[in-house]
């Protein structure tokens, strides 16, 4: 039988026309390869609530790969009348949407079935140059943004300075709304040196100079109003009431998938605060970016990679491979997939050190960023990290989906995080005490106590194929489901959308 239809009878025992595909982690964890095998098989539409061009997910057919970043991952079955939502919670760098547009017409890819919703963030330059500035001189107190403006667009749309993609239908607002949104901005600007402003505004990511109207006026705002007036005119036909849209689907019996971005321990809400991005990554979030309530969810998949995790960027990490030596390396900009290939050439899955181990499962996982090519960090898969990940995204009925099992075939030993000890000083956190030893079951997201954890492993054996995968990996899922307090439902066992187990 397919798997999917493997799925989908498991799940019969209810009515489920809303499932929601949800990262448990800090993202990257194959999300884009569910929603696409699920939109092949099942859903009718797909639909995108948060984040901005700072996410990207992967999809392989064959030997082809499809990198997006604003597109929603069923964007591939467009041909088959599917309908894909880039929703009002999402922050829109037209640029960015505009590229992914000529890739799609590029590779002879339908999208016709593309709507935009016209309440979206719309993301400028001004973002864009903020980001950069901001990240660039915190130095060793950066978090290690994309710098694709995300945490900008969302400041302004809380200040209510903020601008959607409704305005780029109506030229004189967008003009006047522009010309708002950089008198409220301008000051911040003068806090940086004449230098440092005029590198950033001369990045490729700003046009190369194209919006710098020199050290006084900085930004040249009839650039601004052309270039995005012009992006206007590429998806005009696309901009419509998305939640709307979706209501009317979901009264005719449409079949929905609502595909997360980043993960739940990103989410700014209940993520490892400060090192988290600007919007709501859990399930709440992504229902309220696409105008549904978490109530109107039938079913959950959280995603997460097995049997091991990973992170970008800066912030706690309390299972990862070579601890302080790995952050620090991931961290380096000069650094990249060539090389450290280069540099690590011989690394085995079944080194007895744990950053060369680190490495060499990096490697086999391909675990280098989609947005940014930047090295992942990467530790073993922990239990309370994902037991608190679970609590904002599993509504009851849902499973887990996990993904990159076949990224471990040949090591010989698992391990899984079962529990943190907190070895830091007497802290209180709101009414709990915690003391130096005290056994944590569930990840308490506080920087300073993830940082003072001390991760408590159960170890298995291995696999050396996935010949026998319904056997071999049993020990580990039952491991997850006995501590996570839910089933496993889907495996992944290759990045190919076909290579997907049901349990």
């Amino acid at each position: 039988m397919n798997p999917v239809l493997e799925f989908l009878k498991r799940i019969s025992r209810w009515t489920v026309n809303v499932l929601a595909v949800v990262d448990l982690g800090w993202g990257d964890g194959g999300k884009g390869k569910i929603v696409d095998w699920l939109a092949k098989y099942w859903a009718d539409i797909i639909a995108r609530g948060t984040g901005g061009a700072n996410a990207g997910h992967t999809i392989c057919v064959g030997l082809l790969k499809h990198v997006f970043h604003l597109v929603p991952a069923g964007i591939l079955h467009d041909g088959e009348g599917k309908i894909n939502i880039i929703g009002r919670g999402v922050a829109i760098d037209p640029a960015t949407l505009s590229d992914e547009i000529v890739t799609l017409e590029s590779a002879g890819l339908p999208y016709n079935g593309l709507r935009i919703s016209h309440q979206a963030h719309l993301v400028l330059p001004i973002d864009i140059a903020l980001d950069r500035l901001k990240e660039a001189s915190q130095g060793n107190g950066a978090i290690g943004t994309t710098g694709r403006g995300i945490g900008p667009v969302y400041e302004s749309h809380v200040a209510r300075i903020g601008l959607t993609v409704n305005d780029l239908l109506n030229p004189d607002a967008f003009a006047r709304r522009l010309r708002r949104n950089w008198e409220a901005r301008r000051w911040f600007f003068q806090q940086f040196g004449e230098t440092l402003v005029r590198e950033v505004m001369h990045l490729p990511a700003l046009g190369n100079g194209v919006f710098y109207a020199g050290s006084v006026k900085i930004f040249d705002l009839d650039a601004i109003v052309g270039r995005y007036l012009v992006y206007a005119e590429k998806f005009r036909e696309q901009i419509c009431d998305t939640d709307e849209l979706l209501r009317q689907s979901l009264k005719q019996g449409k079949k929905v998938v609502l595909e997360g971005a980043q993960g739940v321990l990103l989410s700014v809400l209940h993520g490892s605060y400060p090192y988290v991005t600007s919007s709501d990554c859990s399930l709440a979030g992504l229902a309220e970016g696409v105008g549904l309530r978490t109530e109107d969810v039938d079913y959950t998949l959280g995603v997460s990679k097995a049997p091991y995790m990973t992170r970008v960027g800066r912030g706690p990490f309390p299972t990862e491979l070579g601890g302080v030596d790995s952050a620090r390396w991931c961290d380096r900009r000069d650094m990249n997939r060539t090389e450290e290939a280069n540099l690590y050439s011989s690394v085995s899955l079944n080194s007895s050190d744990p950053f060369s181990q680190g490495v060499a499962i990096r490697q086999a996982g391909g675990e280098y960023g989609a947005t940014t090519g930047r090295l992942r960090r990467v530790g073993w898969l922990d239990m309370p990290l994902l037991r608190h990940a679970w609590r904002y995204a599993g509504q009851g009925r849902g499973g887990l989906a996990l993904t990159m099992l076949d990224v471990m075939c040949g090591c010989e030993t698992i391990k899984v995080c079962t529990h943190h000890l907190y070895e830091g000083p007497e802290y209180l956190v709101g009414n709990q005490r915690l003391v130096f030893g005290m056994r944590l079951d569930t990840a308490v997201m506080d920087e300073q106590v993830l940082s003072q954890c001390r991760p408590v492993y159960a170890q298995m054996p291995g696999w050396t194929n996935l010949d026998n995968a319904s056997e071999d990996l049993l020990p580990l899922i039952d491991t997850i489901e006995h501590y996570i307090g839910t089933s496993v439902d889907v495996v992944s066992v290759g990045a190919d959308r076909d290579a997907t187990l049901v349990f």
